[in-house]
């Protein structure tokens, strides 16, 4: 008897593997759905990713001083900035609310950072 491994379905008759071919047309399946939905997952990836991106860009410009300096790969996001799922019905703040605070926070900070420098100068 020998014993590969996979994805088995127990059913009432039988143990079925689930990606042989004869017994199951899941890879059949899987297949089409990756080959009509991959363009969907590509732009939807590619939308978050540069979201993500002019995010960081908008809220941590890059320096003069290391403009000519290639950044470390991974760039690393801050807790702040990184997608957060609220529970709506929690009594927690809607995500845009969540957002615009932040967002707020954020000006705030920059504004008084602006501040302190000028009256280093």
């Amino acid at each position: 008897m020998t014993h590969r491994t996979g994805t088995l379905r127990h059913t009432s008759l039988e143990l079925t593997e689930i990606q042989d071919p004869e017994h199951s047309d899941f890879l059949k399946i899987r297949k089409m759905l990756i080959a009509t939905h991959m363009q969907d997952l590509k732009e939807v990836t590619h939308d978050i990713l540069y979201e993500q991106f002019s995010v960081l860009r908008m809220h941590f410009p890059p320096s003069p001083l290391t403009f000519g300096n290639k950044p470390k790969l991974p760039v690393p996001i801050p807790n702040a900035l990184k997608l957060q799922s609220t529970s709506l019905d929690s009594g927690r703040a809607t995500p845009d609310v969540a957002l615009r605070q932040k967002e707020e926070d954020e000006i705030r900070k920059m504004q008084e950072m602006l501040a302190k420098m000028q009256e280093q100068h």
